[in-house]
Formats: structure tokens, C-alpha cells, sequence
């Protein structure tokens, strides 16, 4: 009040009293610390679906309906040879051109248009492996799950080639 007497007599300048701001000012302080809480307890959701996500140990992927990357573990960008924010918003046949026209595009376009998972087994070209993947729909694009099946592939071709040569020694007079 003491300082209102200095400034003088004024019509746009109204006193206010403790308890009348109190109230306003205490739901606001109120209302920001549930925001931020709900801050925290988000920042932690994320956190926790990062961590149990890289810690897949399949190169796991997500693909929004356009065909960018949504999402990527380490696995892919390793895999791919390339850093996972070189990856992120970008394009799945922009990063690989050599799949356009291949199985595995087809079987993405399918599983996109028909919302209908799929598993099938090809040889990647691009990281020299031999991949079981696993396309799931999602409410705004694909998950893309490929497990490396390279030396699950190896050693049942030398199991066959191991049971031929058996069979053929058998054969022998």
C-alpha cells in the first residue's frame, strides 16, 4: 500500500491483499507441477521402451505409412552401416534403392495394404546375410523384426552335405 501512495491516485491500478492472490496463484503452481510430473513420468515411459527396445538383439525397425523410419536400434544402423540419425526420417527405399522391386518390398506393400503379419526367409544383399524376416502392421505403418539366420543357414547346409556324403559312402560296394 505504501507503494501505491507513492504513484498516487490511480484508476487502472487496483490493491490486492495476500489471500485474494493466493488462491490463483497457488492452483497454477499446483497445475504446473502435475504437468510436470506428467513430463517426468513420460520421459521415463519413453526411456524404459528405449531401453527394452535396443536391447533387442534383432534388427528391429519402425516404418511410418510413408515409408520413413520412425524408429531404428542399433542393430539396423550397425547392420546398415550407418548412424541411426542418418536413418530416422528417412526413407526405407531412399537408404536401400536395391530392394525396390524385391520380395521383401512386395511383402511390405501386402502386409501394409491387407494389415496382415508375415515371416519369410531371403538373402539381404546389402549386409551380406541371410534374414528371417518378421513384417507386422501397425496402426500407422510397419514393424520390420529381421533376425540373422546366416550361420543357422550354414550349418544346416553342412548337416545336408555332411548326411550326402554318409548316404553316398554307404552306397559304395
Amino acid at each position: 500500500m505504501r507503494g501505491l501512495a507513492v504513484l498516487g491516485p490511480s484508476p487502472t491500478v487496483t490493491p490486492l491483499d495476500r489471500a485474494s492472490l493466493a488462491g490463483p496463484w497457488l492452483g497454477r503452481v499446483r497445475g504446473a507441477l502435475r504437468a510436470r510430473r506428467r513430463q517426468r513420468e513420460v520421459r521415463d515411459l519413453l526411456g524404459q521402451r528405449e531401453t527394452l527396445l535396443s536391447s533387442i538383439s534383432d534388427a528391429f525397425s519402425a516404418l511410418d505409412s510413408e515409408w520413413r523410419y520412425t524408429y531404428l536400434n542399433e542393430r539396423v544402423a550397425e547392420n546398415s552401416r550407418l548412424c541411426r540419425e542418418e536413418m530416422i526420417g528417412r526413407k526405407i527405399w531412399e537408404i536401400f534403392p536395391q530392394l525396390n522391386g524385391t520380395e521383401f518390398q512386395k511383402r511390405c506393400l501386402r502386409a501394409l495394404a491387407t494389415k496382415t503379419a508375415d515371416t519369410f526367409e531371403h538373402f539381404h544383399e546389402p549386409w551380406d546375410r541371410w534374414l528371417e524376416t518378421r513384417i507386422y502392421p501397425a496402426a500407422d505403418g510397419l514393424v520390420l523384426l529381421r533376425t540373422d539366420i546366416t550361420d543357422r543357414n550354414r550349418q544346416g547346409k553342412l548337416c545336408r552335405e555332411t548326411d550326402r556324403r554318409v548316404r553316398e559312402s554307404r552306397d559304395r560296394p
